[in-house]
């Protein structure tokens, strides 16, 4: 999350945490609509790792496997 400061500067608040499968580090993170619902799902990418977490119906994200 984003708001804007009085300062002109933008201040950022954590929306969420997660363990990734691996413990991998650094992670690079993708958010996008990969299933058409209308909701943001992540795509993450690490060394050793990588992984989609799709948005359900009640806005969770889910990890999916192979």
């Amino acid at each position: 999350m984003f708001q804007a400061a009085a300062t002109g500067t933008l201040e950022t608040a954590a929306v969420g945490q997660a363990t990734l499968p691996g413990g991998d580090s650094p992670v690079r993170l993708f958010a996008a609509d990969l299933d058409n619902n209308g909701a943001v799902d992540l795509v993450f990418s690490g060394r050793s790792v990588s992984g989609i977490l799709l948005t359900d119906a009640q806005n969770n994200l889910q990890l999916r496997r192979r």
